[in-house]
C-alpha cells in the first residue's frame, strides 16, 4: 500500500494506492465513491492506466499520531475516540461494507484540533481483523495518556484490559463510551480509582489554658496560689 499527500487549491488529500494485485471494481468501491458514510473520510477515486488512487479528504484535519506528538490524551479525548470508532463501524455496516477494511492505525485516523469525532480511512485493499487492530490501537493510546488526568488514565487502562481479553467483543468495549460519557463527576464514581488518597495532615487544637483546679483562665491571668483547703 502506497501512501502520499496531495494538495489541490484549498483541499488536502491523503492518497492511498494498492501497488500489487488486480485492480478491483464492485459494490464497496461504488458505495465509497457515491456516499458520505458516517465516521469515514470522504473518498474519491482516480483511475489512470489501470491504476486506482483513493483520495481521502483531510482538509482542516491532521492524523492522530501527528497530533499526539504535541499533546497528551485525556478523558474527553478517549471518549471522542471511542465515539469515532463506534460511528465508523456503524456507518460501514449500514452500507454493508466489510469492517475489516477499516484502518484503525493512528496515522490513518484524522481529527481536528479538539480531537472531536475522529474519521477513519476505509481502503478496500486492506484487510485485517478489526478486533486485532483495536487491541493495537488501545496499546498505542496507553503510551499517550496524560498521567495527570486520573480519570483518563483509569479509562485508558480499562479499554486496554478489555481489548486484551479474547472473549471480549469490540462492541462491549465501545459500551464504555456510554457508561462513562456525560457528567465527569458521575463518571469518577463509576470508575474504580486505584490511586491512594494522600494522607491528611494531622490537625491539632490548641488547648485552652487552665489553672490547677482545671478551670479555664484568660491568657495572661495569674494562676491562684496556695493549696486547696478542706472546709
Amino acid at each position: 500500500m502506497k501512501l502520499e499527500y496531495k494538495r489541490e487549491l484549498d483541499h488536502n488529500y491523503l492518497v492511498l494506492e494498492e501497488e500489487q494485485g488486480e485492480q478491483r471494481e464492485g459494490y464497496e468501491i461504488y458505495m465509497l465513491e457515491e456516499n458520505q458514510i458516517p465516521g469515514l473520510l470522504s473518498c474519491t477515486l482516480q483511475r489512470i492506466n489501470q491504476r486506482q488512487r483513493f483520495f481521502y479528504e483531510v482538509t482542516s484535519r491532521q492524523s492522530l499520531d501527528l497530533l499526539l506528538e504535541r499533546k497528551r490524551l485525556d478523558y474527553t479525548d478517549l471518549i471522542h475516540i471511542l465515539e469515532g470508532i463506534r460511528r465508523a463501524l456503524s456507518g460501514a455496516r449500514e452500507y454493508l461494507l466489510d469492517v475489516n477494511h477499516l484502518l484503525l492505525r493512528s496515522e490513518y485516523i484524522y481529527v481536528n484540533l479538539d480531537l472531536d469525532l475522529p474519521e477513519f480511512c476505509y481502503f478496500p485493499y486492506y484487510e485485517r481483523a478489526v478486533r486485532e487492530q483495536f487491541f493495537e490501537l488501545a496499546e498505542y493510546l496507553l503510551g499517550k495518556l496524560d498521567r495527570q488526568d486520573r480519570l483518563g488514565v483509569e479509562l485508558g487502562y480499562e479499554i486496554y484490559k478489555m481489548a486484551s481479553e479474547e472473549n471480549c467483543s469490540i462492541e462491549e468495549i465501545l459500551k464504555l463510551r456510554e457508561k462513562y460519557s456525560g457528567d465527569k463527576e458521575k463518571a469518577a464514581k463509576q470508575i474504580r480509582l486505584t490511586w491512594e488518597e494522600p494522607e491528611r495532615a494531622a490537625r491539632y487544637r490548641v488547648a485552652e489554658p487552665v489553672n490547677v483546679y482545671g478551670e479555664a483562665v484568660e491568657q495572661g491571668a495569674q494562676e491562684p496560689r496556695g493549696k486547696l483547703m478542706e472546709e
